[in-house]
C-alpha cells in the first residue's frame, strides 16, 4: 500500500523509514490482504449463500458458538489494538526489542490477533471450507513471522535471542 502525502508526511507508511523498527516481509501487507479477502469470500459464500459445508453448525446452537467466538474475537481486537499502539504510537529514540504488554505473551501479537479473528469467524458458522484454508493462512503468517524474526535478530542480536527464549511466537504452548 503506498502512502498518501498529507501536510508533508506520509500516511500509511510512516513506519517505513523508522530506525527503531527492524522491517517487515516485502510481501507481508499484500499477502495479508489477499488472505483476508480470500478467507472472507470462502467463509461468507459457504456460510450464508451456498451452505455447502456448514452442516456441523446445526449440531451446535448459535448462542454456544457465539459464546466461544465472542471472547476470541474480543481478545483478537485487544491484541491488535495493543500491539499496533505499542509499535506505531511513538518513535523510540534508542531502538529496542519490544517486550512489554502484549509483546510479553507473544512475539507476534498483531499476527496472532488476525489468526484468532479467522478462528472466531470459523467458530460462528463452522464452515469447513473456511477451516480448510486456515492451515495455509497459518503457514503464511508463520513464514512472514520467521522472516521478520531474522530481521530482528540481525538488528538486536543477543537481546532478541533472549526475548525469543522467554516469549513464544504465538501463545504459551507454541
Amino acid at each position: 500500500m503506498a502512502g498518501i502525502e498529507s501536510k508533508g508526511r506520509s500516511i500509511g507508511r510512516r513506519h517505513q523509514n523508522r530506525n527503531d523498527l527492524a522491517g517487515e516481509h516485502p510481501l507481508g501487507d499484500a499477502g495479508q490482504i489477499i488472505a483476508f479477502f480470500l478467507f472472507l469470500l470462502v467463509w461468507g459464500l459457504d456460510s450464508f449463500v451456498l451452505r455447502f459445508s456448514t452442516f456441523f453448525a446445526e449440531t451446535v446452537p448459535l448462542f454456544a458458538r457465539l459464546a466461544v467466538a465472542g471472547p476470541v474475537f474480543l481478545f483478537s481486537g485487544y491484541l491488535a489494538y495493543a500491539g499496533l499502539k505499542t509499535v506505531f504510537r511513538e518513535v523510540r529514540e534508542v531502538p529496542q526489542v519490544l517486550q512489554k504488554g502484549v509483546f510479553s505473551i507473544s512475539r507476534h501479537p498483531i499476527y496472532l490477533s488476525t489468526l484468532l479473528l479467522y478462528l472466531a469467524l470459523f467458530v460462528t458458522t463452522f464452515s469447513l471450507l473456511s477451516l480448510a484454508l486456515l492451515p495455509a493462512v497459518f503457514m503464511f503468517y508463520r513464514s512472514i513471522a520467521i522472516f521478520e524474526e531474522r530481521l530482528l535478530e540481525r538488528k538486536f542480536g543477543r537481546e532478541y535471542e533472549g526475548y525469543k527464549v522467554k516469549t513464544p511466537r504465538w501463545l504459551l504452548w507454541c
